[in-house]
Parts: C-alpha cells; structure tokens; sequence
C-alpha cells in the first residue's frame, strides 16, 4: 500500500482536476510478515522505494494521456459547437 501527500499553500499554481486520476498496483515482495507470531514486518528498503518511484513514474504518464484526450475531446467538442454558428 502507497499513498502520496501534498501540501498546497494558498497561492501554489497548482489545478487539481478531480476527474483526472491514474492509478497503478503491482505485486512485489517488499513489505510482507513470513512471522505470524512476530509484531514487525520484513522489509526491504530499497525494493520498496524502487517500486513507489515505478508508480509515481506509470501514475504520472497514465494521468498526462488522460489529461490529453480530455483537452483533445474539449477541443473537438469546441471545434463542432463553432462550426454550427
């Protein structure tokens, strides 16, 4: 499980789009109990850093597509609405 935070102060150029998502999962070993009986994970560090810097990476380029086909649909739907004038 992962989850990014982000501070925004009140003049940050910064438009959020709620519509706009991406996700992305993948199955790795980084973080898991072989104990049962013990209170504390495994954990390993580096794996775990290695997949949150992959998510980011396929998050952020999902999002950009995203973001273009609604500005490219945006614009056809502009270009329909000015030609029937």
């Amino acid at each position: 499980a992962g989850a990014i935070a982000i501070l925004v102060g009140p003049d940050a150029p910064l438009v959020l789009e709620p519509e706009l998502r991406a996700t992305w999962m993948e199955h790795a070993y980084d973080f898991f109990k072989p104990d049962p009986g013990s209170e504390y994970p495994e954990l390993f560090g580096h794996q775990t850093v290695a997949c949150f810097f992959r998510a980011l990476d396929k998050c952020y380029s999902r999002y950009r597509r995203r973001a273009h086909a609604a500005a490219t649909a945006a614009s056809n739907q502009s270009s329909l609405c000015q030609q029937h004038e």
